[in-house]
């Protein structure tokens, strides 16, 4: 059986290294929430002696105005982030996430699942050479084995399409077609998308993997065709 993975070592080698930074940015996140918690702390405190002063009703509200606007400062990184990654895919996406998105995600997916498919083509010659067809437990594990690598494609494939529907939303401003104007480093090629599209629906028909979003994924096509 080959060596997996085989040919996108760096290519998951660099995505981990993003992974990570996204990690550190996430601590970066969490970092500024409790030092804008501690400041919140010490500005509370000496207001707390100035408004000693005040009658006991207005201090009440006015600490509580003031305590809560702060609550709401440390806690607008987070906030920021979380809308972030929640609204990663939506309708606000621009040309440049996209991008992003593309090559980060939407390439490795595709890899990915290409990579399994090799696996199981690799699994079936291996099985066709033997000098005899291997009996019990290792037809079995062989099985088991084929469905694996074969799930796998499915997930990759599935995680794949999902990512690409999600620029329907604002496909003008994604993907762009390079015959009607020049390139583009903030869009995506027509080109490009048309070339994983055709990969994707290659592992499909090869693997005969089912579609989550079969007819959005054909629309999908359809619409970046007519760009």
């Amino acid at each position: 059986m080959a060596n997996f993975p085989s040919k996108w070592g760096e290519f998951v080698e660099g995505k981990e290294i993003r992974r990570i930074n996204k990690s550190l940015n996430t601590n970066n996140a969490i970092s500024w929430q409790l030092f804008c918690n501690i400041v919140t702390i010490i500005l509370t405190t000496i207001l707390n002696l100035y408004l000693n002063s005040l009658k006991a009703n207005q201090v009440k509200w006015l600490m509580f105005g003031i305590i809560l606007f702060f609550l709401l400062l440390s806690a607008l990184p987070i906030i920021i982030y979380k809308f972030k990654r929640i609204f990663r895919v939506n309708i606000f996406m621009k040309g440049k996430d996209a991008v992003k998105l593309f090559d980060e995600d939407i390439v490795y997916n595709t890899m990915m699942a290409y990579e399994f498919y090799e696996q199981i083509v690799a699994l079936q010659q291996n099985n066709t050479n033997q000098n005899s067809t291997p009996q019990g437990n290792m037809t079995a594990l062989n099985g088991n084995i084929n469905d694996f690598y074969k799930i796998e494609v499915s997930y990759y494939v599935n995680k794949a399409i999902d990512e690409l529907i999600s620029f329907n939303s604002n496909l003008r401003e994604i993907v762009y077609n390079p015959i009607q104007g020049g390139k583009n480093s903030k869009m995506i090629s027509k080109d490009r998308v048309l070339n994983i599209t055709d990969i994707l629906n290659n592992l499909i028909n090869l693997t005969n993997i089912q579609v989550n979003n079969s007819g959005l994924f054909a629309s999908f096509i359809s619409a970046v065709k007519n760009l």
